[in-house]
């Protein structure tokens, strides 16, 4: 899969299932992961020219338990508009 990415990403054209020729496309790419992509390059696991391509604007984002106050609004906020029955934890 990450051979298939990396070269939409690069040639910037797909070939449609079925299809004979190639379709120009203009792809953005948004992506994030729990696990060190580093690591996964290092061992092999994860291709290093696709780790490059992806990884142009890393940014952190620290897990919501490690801040649970900044969520406080928020929750109130999705737990109301949201269809489905929250309890309060």
């Amino acid at each position: 899969m990450q051979v298939k990415l990396l070269r939409v990403l690069q040639e910037r054209s797909v070939r449609p299932l079925g299809g004979s020729t190639d379709v120009s496309v203009d792809v953005r790419l948004i992506a994030s992961t729990n696990r060190d992509l580093m690591k996964m390059v290092a061992s092999g696991h994860f291709r290093e020219d696709f780790y490059y391509r992806v990884s142009v604007i890393p940014i952190h984002v620290p897990p919501c338990v490690s801040a649970p106050a900044t969520l406080n609004p928020w929750r109130g906020t999705f737990c109301t508009s949201s269809p489905f029955r929250w309890e309060n934890t």
